[in-house]
C-alpha cells in the first residue's frame, strides 16, 4: 500500500473546487441564457405590462435631456422616483436599461439578480462548510421557486438577491472590525435599501444582526 503524495491531494482538491464552481456557475448561466438577447423580453405579469412601457418612457425622458422624476402618460400623471418598482435609484438596474439597449437591458435587469443571489449564497455558505456542498446550497437558492417568482418585480428580486451579501458582510464585520468590512457593510445595505423592498430588507437586517449576535466573540 502506497501513501497519497499530500501535494497530489491538494491538487485533486483545488481541482474538485474549481470543477464544483465551474459547473455550478454553467448551471446559472443555462438557466438565464435566454435572457441574453434582444430579441424576446422576459415577459411575465409586471414585467410586460408594466417594467417596459416605463422603460422606453424613461429611456426617452433621459434622452431628451430631463430627469424621469414625474411620468404624466399613465392616467393623471404620478410621481415615478416615489415607485420603488421601477428602480429610478438602484444603481445597476438603472444602467443597465439606459445603457443597453431596451430589451436586453430589462432582460439582464431581471437576470443578473439570479447570479448575484448565486454569488452572495456561494460565499456565505462557503464560510460554513465545504465548498461543493456551498455551491449545492447556493443553487437550491438562487433557483428555488421563491427567488425565481420575485424576479417578476425588480424591487423584490434584487432585494431578495443582496440578502446574502448583507449577510456576509455583516458576518465579516463580526469577524474583524476593520473600516474596509465596514465600509462594505454600508455599501451593501445602501444598495439592498435603495432597492426599495422595506419588508425583505428588514428579514435581511434582522437575519444579520441575529447571526452576527451568535458568532461574535464572547
Amino acid at each position: 500500500m502506497t501513501a497519497e503524495i499530500p501535494h497530489a491531494q491538494s491538487v485533486g482538491s483545488k481541482r474538485a473546487v474549481v470543477s464544483a464552481v465551474s459547473a455550478g456557475v454553467a448551471v446559472v448561466i443555462a438557466s438565464i441564457a435566454h435572457t441574453f438577447t434582444n430579441a424576446s423580453i422576459v415577459h411575465f405579469r409586471d414585467l410586460g405590462h408594466y417594467s417596459l412601457p416605463f422603460m422606453r418612457w424613461m429611456r426617452r425622458t433621459v434622452a431628451s435631456g430631463h430627469l424621469p422624476l414625474w411620468n404624466p402618460e399613465s392616467g393623471l400623471g404620478f410621481s415615478a422616483i416615489s415607485d420603488p418598482t421601477l428602480q429610478l435609484l438602484f444603481p445597476p438596474t438603472l444602467i443597465l436599461r439606459l445603457v443597453l439597449p431596451e430589451t436586453l437591458g430589462l432582460n439582464l435587469s431581471v437576470s443578473m439578480a439570479i447570479a448575484v443571489a448565486f454569488a452572495g449564497a456561494l460565499l456565505l455558505l462557503a464560510r460554513r462548510g465545504e465548498i461543493i456542498a456551498a455551491t449545492a446550497g447556493a443553487l437550491v437558492f438562487a433557483l428555488s421557486g421563491p427567488v425565481l417568482s420575485a424576479a417578476n418585480m425588480l424591487n423584490l428580486g434584487w432585494s431578495v438577491a443582496l440578502a446574502p451579501w448583507v449577510v456576509l458582510a455583516m458576518l465579516r464585520v463580526t469577524d474583524l472590525r476593520d473600516l474596509s468590512r465596514v465600509a462594505v457593510l454600508a455599501v451593501v445595505i445602501a444598495l439592498q435599501l435603495l432597492v426599495g423592498e422595506p419588508m425583505t430588507f428588514a428579514a435581511t437586517v434582522a437575519a444579520a444582526l441575529a447571526l452576527a449576535t451568535s458568532e461574535a466573540p464572547d
